[in-house]
């Protein structure tokens, strides 16, 4: 739940630094949002629209490692230009199972958990740009690795369940 957080109009040199002094290989991208409500909103302020990675900076280093198009700094960019979006989502009631199933869909190693306003959001992987969603936390892979490994009946009840048939030999690894 501890989410280390950037604005989207953060220098990625303060996205790394964040990533390493907290020794993370993400931070969650957010923007103000603009009509906040009351003052415990206007706190907490912020929506989640990105995640930079630790393989984006690395991809964005080397695209700009000729020197012929190397007019700027890349540390001076901001972080909106160099975040995944639209931000793949999850909302905080869904199962482990939901996780993985997204993750595996995805083809991603992290996900952002929100709380969709009023608690009653349907199940999506994607939010609509209207909705305002608050950062609640965000899962990994090794998140979900420890969970498994600390309950050893769950992955017996994983295993056996149909719609992870195709991925057994991945979960069994």
């Amino acid at each position: 739940k501890e989410v280390r957080t950037a604005n989207e109009d953060q220098s990625l040199y303060e996205v790394c630094k964040i990533m390493q002094e907290n020794n993370i290989g993400s931070v969650v991208i957010t923007k103000r949002r603009e009509e906040a409500e009351n003052v415990a909103e206007a706190k907490a302020g912020t929506e989640p629209v990105g995640i930079i990675t630790e393989r984006h900076i690395v991809n964005k280093i080397a695209l700009k490692l000729d020197p012929a198009s190397y007019r700027s700094s890349v540390l001076e960019l901001f972080a909106s230009k160099i975040m995944s979006t639209p931000l793949i989502t999850i909302f905080l009631f869904f199962s482990i199972r939901d996780s993985m199933d997204t993750m595996l869909q995805k083809n991603i190693r992290r996900l952002v958990v929100i709380k969709a306003p009023g608690h009653h959001a349907e199940k999506s992987e994607e939010n609509s740009p209207n909705k305002v969603n608050t950062l609640i936390g965000i899962v990994t892979d090794k998140d979900i690795f420890k969970a498994i490994i600390n309950n050893q009946d769950f992955m017996t009840e994983i295993l056996a369940d149909r719609s992870f048939i195709s991925h057994k030999d991945l979960l069994e690894r």
